[in-house]
């Protein structure tokens, strides 16, 4: 358990930001998190243009 709340008081630091976006990791989650957004987004047009029509 010490050793979980270590790592994140260590994730909370900003020397960690820049120490995963050395990793491929980062790139990888900044990804998906960018292909979830684009995602809900076009949801969310679609329901947009289908209350239109209707």
């Amino acid at each position: 358990m010490t050793k979980i709340k270590e790592l994140q008081s260590k994730l909370l630091h900003v020397p960690s930001i820049f120490f995963l976006s050395s990793t491929p990791y980062f790139y990888f989650i900044q990804s998906l998190l960018l292909t979830i957004m684009y995602n809900i987004y076009h949801v969310g047009v679609r329901r947009k243009n289908k209350s239109s029509f209707n």
